[in-house]
């Protein structure tokens, strides 16, 4: 029987928002001989359980923790790890998981509290890998799940050493990539919010990064000892240096199989989870954006997020394109007209009216 009364030690959560490079994160912290990495892509407990959130994602809300745990280890994330059919994880090795006998793990215990319910789904998934070896009582526990930042109080809550890793992106190439994304037709935040090759509401998009970007510096001023923020850029420019800085937080030894992204102790194909034909960090994202970030984008991202751009050191994207250009092929009029009142529209995403900011100067 798996003990989960015992807490976790130093549990690791990984966040970020989608498209900036917490796949590839994850894949990097894999092969550390001291910890278990999650092998599911996301551990959606938030996704389904009770909490309230700002994100539309949600696919559930339930309080009953045997109700949760059957939600979160039956969900896709999870089951494909044994499916030869899923797109995903193409590189990846089908049977280093017993997926049913995880499940009847999970399933033959009661959990009386999220902690013990998170213990339970890591031990019994380290317990059913045919790739991991160690003690399952003393190893340290990671996992990742996009847009989570928003409940780090209750992790803390549950697990008061943990170690939270907020993963950020360059926000032009961030915006460049969800728009892109949501051209092709994906999800964001689980709405499609286009169709299929047509322009964007940015709405949505603004609205998901002021949050993740207000929490990440909330949390990062507030506990610096349990949440960090790492540059997704940096780790392509310099993965030793940030690495080492990274393994210092988090209280483990810098080790070099970590720069090699792996998943379930094989080598991954690269640094989406819909692989290429490479097996080592790739820095084409460093600069693939530019070029396909338009002048007006350019100026919504420095409308919105100049300061965290300056703030976190990266190239600040000069733009003074007009506004009422002509409307694109791609674009229809609701389209057009939405994405421009934005530009009006600061106070409606958190952030009080520039007359509120100069009356509170003086």
């Amino acid at each position: 029987m798996i003990d989960i009364q015992t807490p976790l030690k130093q549990p690791i959560f990984i966040s970020g928002l989608p498209k900036s490079g917490t796949s590839m994160f994850k894949t990097l912290l894999d092969s550390h001989p001291e910890i278990f990495m999650f092998p599911a892509n996301e551990f959606e407990l938030f996704y389904y359980s009770h909490h309230k959130s700002m994100m539309l994602g949600k696919l559930a809300y339930e309080r009953d923790l045997n109700k949760l745990k059957e939600l979160i280890i039956t969900n896709e994330f999870i089951t494909r790890l044994n499916n030869p059919e899923s797109e995903a994880l193409k590189s990846y090795k089908r049977d280093t998981i017993n997926i049913p006998a995880f499940q009847e793990e999970v399933r033959a215990q009661n959990p009386k509290n999220y902690s013990e319910l998170t213990a339970l789904i890591y031990k019994a998934m380290a317990k059913n890998s045919s790739y991991f070896d160690g003690n399952i009582d003393q190893v340290r526990y990671a996992s990742k799940c996009v847009l989570t930042n928003e409940f780090f109080p209750e992790l803390l809550s549950w697990f008061p050493d943990l170690k939270f890793v907020e993963v950020l992106r360059n926000p032009y190439g961030h915006f460049n990539a969800v728009r892109n994304s949501a051209r092709k037709g994906a999800k964001y935040e689980g709405e499609k919010i286009t169709s299929k090759h047509k322009y964007p509401v940015l709405g949505e998009i603004i609205r998901c990064m002021n949050q993740s970007y207000y929490n990440m510096e909330k949390w990062k001023e507030l506990y610096p000892n349990n949440f960090y923020v790492i540059v997704y850029d940096r780790i392509l420019e310099d993965p030793e240096k940030e690495l080492n800085k990274l393994s210092e937080f988090i209280g483990v030894k810098f080790d070099p199989s970590m720069l090699n992204p792996t998943v379930g102790g094989e080598k991954f194909g690269g640094n989406s989870w819909y692989v290429e034909n490479y097996d080592k960090i790739d820095k084409r994202p460093l600069t693939h954006w530019k070029g396909k970030i338009s002048p007006l984008e350019i100026r919504l991202v420095n409308h919105f997020f100049e300061e965290i751009i300056k703030k976190y050191g990266f190239e600040y994207l000069e733009s003074n394109a007009p506004l009422w250009k002509k409307m694109g092929s791609s674009e229809d009029l609701r389209t057009y007209i939405g994405n421009r009142i934005l530009f009006k529209a600061k106070g409606w995403f958190g952030y009080p009216s520039d007359e509120v900011q100069n009356f509170k100067k003086g």
